[in-house]
Order: structure tokens, then C-alpha cells, then sequence
């Protein structure tokens, strides 16, 4: 709720929506620096 993401999911696959925003939400919290489970959903590293 904090960053909107229920208001913008409108019309988006829900499996899709959901992983991408735990994907960022844990990504945000890594860099805050809370570790996270082995299973946690992160987001792709990028590549060159």
C-alpha cells in the first residue's frame, strides 16, 4: 500500500503484479539491510 501498488495493479495479470512487487519491496528492504529467506523473491540481476 505504501508505494500504490494495489491502485496500479488495475487490469494486470495478478500472479505477474504480486511477484513484482514482492520482487521490489524485498529488493528495498535488502538495501535497508534486512536479510532475506533463501525462497524470497528478488529481482533479476541485470545484465550487460
Amino acid at each position: 500500500m505504501l508505494l500504490g501498488h494495489f491502485i496500479r495493479q488495475y487490469g494486470r495479470d495478478r500472479l505477474y503484479w504480486n511477484l513484482a512487487v514482492d520482487a521490489e519491496a524485498n529488493y528495498r528492504l535488502m538495501l535497508d539491510g534486512l536479510s532475506m529467506p533463501t525462497d524470497a523473491v528478488l529481482p533479476c540481476p541485470s545484465r550487460p
